[in-house]
């Protein structure tokens, strides 16, 4: 192709005038054909520019050469040089392409619709107008359409009115299109990436269970100051779907006083009570304890709070000795001591049958299933040690020491006659300890003390006729025989020697009165 035509001239005549030229530019001689086409005169001489390779704009738009002539003189040869500038004209030859083959945007969760998340970044190397168009590259029902759309003509990415949320799907990867109008052939392609941040738009959820077990006065760690006890309760578990300090969880206590108990509940969520001699943990007090907390992520400038109520079960711990309900009218004191055991008188009748059920021990436990499960036996003797009574022989509690005369039930606490009872039987025992002992690992026991007396005729027939006074005792003589069977609702057995007594107690009766009517009768 041609691009110019060039003319020299020199007046002089002969080798004088005679031009010459060439191009002097450093590699011009491979894009560019220099070369003469005529000759207007023996002054004068043409060339043409012409171009022998393929020039690209986009490398370099302005070109310039350099033309040196000069003529043929002999003594001096004169010349002298032109500058020529070829300037290439743009052709639609270039494809638009994307700055990087990975674009990077981000775009915050919750964000309103039409935000504006990037400007595609691109470049086309041809000048003037040229019309690229943008596209998604993906299929059409890629689920990152309703969330994002792409201006055609602009390459502007924005949201659409579907909230985006970044615990559901923290990251898009979008497929994206750049396009010549003019020439389908000529496109690019990238990948954008576009990363959610993250909005404190969740609650702290406690993941760990709500419910605690642990023993009465259990300590599994403690600190002795001011004669503190620590227990540990547990530990709870949160989580928060939230990223960064917005997803960082922290508990604190709602109130550290609450139900009467002293709590400490670390950071990172380690539950302790504080127990004190004068405050402790008493399943017999309070079985079930509530510790309402507060789990809160670090979200700023608000953070966000749930509230959850924690439930500490106390489970038992044998603890408590049985207590009586009978015998319990009086106690009896031991020694200097201001411990006490409960006591009763027993008033038997002479003659009292074998298998007669003469009175009922009874007792209860403050502890649950088998700490506070009791049992009961006769012992010979019982002696005080220190501050508490102890039942002889303290060893093998499983053997029973039942006496002659009366045994007992272990589970009811029915006392039981084995032998025909005789107020002249000088082997009867005056007193029997009775020992309730729970079920508990180390079992606990109490004990406690029935005199018994057995009653002739003669004190049967007075008793019949005179209520008792005697101290430390509020039954009669019927009370002392059927008390206990009355109660339980069984029949009262009536022996043939109460009956005598009480005929021979009645004529006496009778005798006395008409003698005393016979003298003041005689004395008016």
């Amino acid at each position: 192709m041609c691009y110019d035509k060039i003319t020299a001239r020199d007046r002089d005549s002969g080798e004088g005038g005679r031009v010459q030229c060439q191009l002097s530019e450093e590699g011009a001689e491979k894009q560019f054909l220099f070369r003469e086409i005529e000759s207007e005169g023996a002054d004068s001489v043409s060339y043409e520019l012409l171009t022998q390779a393929q020039l690209d704009r986009e490398t370099r738009e302005n070109i310039r050469l350099t033309v040196g002539c000069h003529d043929h003189g002999q003594l001096m040869r004169k010349s002298s040089e032109v500058s020529i500038t070829v300037t290439l004209d743009d052709v639609n030859d270039s494809p638009p392409r994307f700055h990087s083959r990975n674009i990077s945007a981000t775009v915050t969760e919750n964000a309103t619709p039409d935000t504006v998340v990037i400007q595609l970044p691109y470049q086309d190397l041809d000048t003037g107008v040229r019309a690229n168009t943008f596209s998604f590259a993906d299929a059409d029902n890629s689920s990152y359409r309703s969330f994002f759309k792409l201006d055609p003509s602009t390459g502007l990415v924005t949201t659409t009115n579907v909230i985006i949320d970044r615990e559901k799907t923290p990251q898009f990867n979008i497929q994206v299109k750049v396009s010549d109008k003019d020439n389908a052939l000529f496109y690019d392609t990238a990948t954008l990436t576009i990363t959610v941040l993250d909005q404190n738009d969740n609650d702290p959820v406690l993941m760990s269970n709500t419910d605690f077990y642990v023993k009465e006065t259990a300590r599994q760690k403690h600190d002795r100051v001011n004669l503190r006890d620590i227990v540990q309760i547990g530990q709870l578990h949160a989580h928060d779907a939230d990223a960064g300090e917005n997803g960082r969880v922290t508990f604190s206590l709602a109130n550290p006083h609450i139900m009467g108990k002293n709590w400490l509940l670390s950071q990172d969520g380690l539950l302790k009570a504080i127990v004190t001699v004068k405050n402790r943990l008493d399943r017999e007090e309070q079985d079930q304890l509530y510790v309402p907390i507060l789990v809160s992520d670090r979200g700023s400038p608000i953070s966000r709070t749930s509230t959850y109520t924690l439930t500490v079960y106390l489970e038992d711990i044998n603890d408590n000795k049985p207590i009586f309900i009978t015998p319990a009218e009086s106690t009896e004191t031991a020694g200097y001591s201001s411990k006490s055991i409960p006591k009763e008188n027993l008033e038997l009748l002479d003659g009292t049958e074998p298998g007669s059920v003469v009175y009922q021990v009874r007792a209860h436990d403050l502890d649950l299933h088998e700490n506070g499960q009791i049992n009961y036996e006769l012992r010979n003797t019982a002696i005080f040690s220190g501050s508490q009574w102890i039942s002889t022989p303290r060893l093998n509690k499983t053997v029973s020491l039942d006496s002659d005369y009366f045994s007992i039930d272990s589970t009811s606490g029915e006392l039981i006659v084995k032998k025909k009872l005789s107020y002249l039987d000088k082997s009867l025992p005056k007193k029997l300890t009775i020992l309730a002992t729970d079920s508990g690992d180390p079992p606990l026991e109490s004990i406690a003390f029935l005199y018994i007396r057995v009653l002739s005729s003669d004190d049967a027939a007075a008793a019949a006729v005179m209520p008792s006074n005697r101290a430390n005792s509020k039954s009669d003589l019927l009370h002392s025989i059927s008390d206990v069977e009355a109660r339980d609702g069984s029949a009262v057995t009536w022996s043939t020697e109460l009956i005598v007594g009480l005929g021979i107690g009645l004529i006496l009766l009778m005798v006395g009165c008409i003698l005393i009517l016979t003298i003041v009768y005689f004395m008016h």
